[in-house]
């Protein structure tokens, strides 16, 4: 083996290394936006739609109230069917079928 072959060894090596460390924290889920989020609470969010107190938030006792959802959400972006991000919360992921006052149609 000559000095070529074992550096290119070595930083092949390193880069599997340094990529097998970092990768279960890039691919970590995000958490879920939980029932007590102080920015949840403030927008109504809840994570089935249907719970919503249309009393409080008439937007959603609306016509259009009953298809008002986070996957009909212009600001929704969906992961996997079940859950979506949306700008609202940073970092944490929302229920598809969740709904929050900030409900924008697309």
């Amino acid at each position: 083996m000559n000095h070529f072959t074992d550096r290119r060894t070595f930083i092949k090596a390193s880069a599997l290394i340094a990529t097998t460390a970092v990768a279960p924290r890039l691919f970590a889920q995000a958490p879920i936006v939980a029932a007590d989020d102080p920015t949840g609470v403030a927008l109504g969010y809840q994570a089935n739609h249907a719970d919503v107190d249309t009393a409080a938030y008439p937007k959603k006792a609306a016509a259009d109230g009953a298809s008002q959802m986070c996957s009909s959400c212009a600001l929704y972006s969906d992961i996997d069917g079940e859950y979506g991000n949306c700008p609202i919360f940073p970092g944490k992921r929302v229920h598809a079928k969740g709904w929050c006052n900030s409900y924008v149609k697309k």
